[in-house]
């Protein structure tokens, strides 16, 4: 069976669809309020990207409907290359068409769904789906900081601060079953996101592209697949 799907006679029932359509309205809210805050960059010694603003990550098509919800939390959206190629000036253009209310999501996570098989050179797709066994289709990604900075650096109060105000809420809209939370600068949130979420496993694990070789990422993986149990494809 797909896990992007619950089964009943191979398709989601309409409850569940209508569910889906709500809580999909109350991410989208979240995230164009998002992409509208600068409120880091004018009062902390912080300078965002050229032309950046913050960026909602990727939702399954098939997330609200997965037998189990899981999502993975990494730290910030990184610098990034080049900001002229046609790729980053489509994906500006998506966002700014968001946060002026112009369109929904959908055409940044068509266009994120095209892109996250080149981020991090191919490590964080093959982390996630062939490391940890996980349906691109059917998982959320978030971000601690939703913004990229210009130097690469995010204090803590801008993480506390996009953590409160933009990822929490975010996490509470998605409800997910578990949260696997990438890189040691995340697990910091952990106590945070168990009191707002009680029924919610929360995972640390690696960063995707982390320094500790390949025999280290092969138990941390056996692990953190042990501990989503179901919640793996594989």
């Amino acid at each position: 069976m797909d896990p992007g799907r619950l089964a009943v006679g191979g398709k989601t029932t309409v409850d569940e669809q209508a569910m889906a359509r709500t809580a999909m309205k109350g991410v989208t809210d979240i995230c164009r309020r998002a992409t509208q805050c600068r409120s880091c960059f004018a009062d902390l010694s912080i300078k965002p990207t050229d032309g950046d603003m913050a960026q909602p990550r990727w939702i399954g098509p098939g997330y609200f409907t997965a037998k189990q919800r899981v999502v993975c939390v990494l730290i910030n959206p990184g610098k990034g290359g080049s900001v002229t190629t046609s790729s980053a000036i489509e994906g500006r253009a998506h966002l700014r068409a968001f946060s002026q209310g112009h369109c929904d999501l959908k055409p940044i996570f068509d266009h994120q769904r095209r892109s996250i098989p080149t981020w991090g050179r191919g490590k964080m797709l093959a982390f996630y789906t062939r490391g940890l066994g996980l349906d691109l289709d059917a998982i959320a990604l978030a971000n601690i900081a939703w913004c990229s900075t210009a130097d690469n650096k995010y204090p803590d109060p801008m993480l506390l601060r996009c953590f409160q105000e933009h990822t929490l809420p975010l996490l509470l809209e998605l409800e997910p079953n578990a949260v696997v939370l990438s890189g040691s600068k995340t697990h910091a949130f952990a106590l945070h996101i168990k009191a707002a979420l009680p029924g919610a496993s929360v995972i640390g694990t690696l960063h995707y592209a982390h320094r500790k070789g390949y025999e280290s990422e092969k138990a941390e993986l056996e692990r953190v697949r042990g501990l989503l149990g179901g919640s793996t494809t594989s």
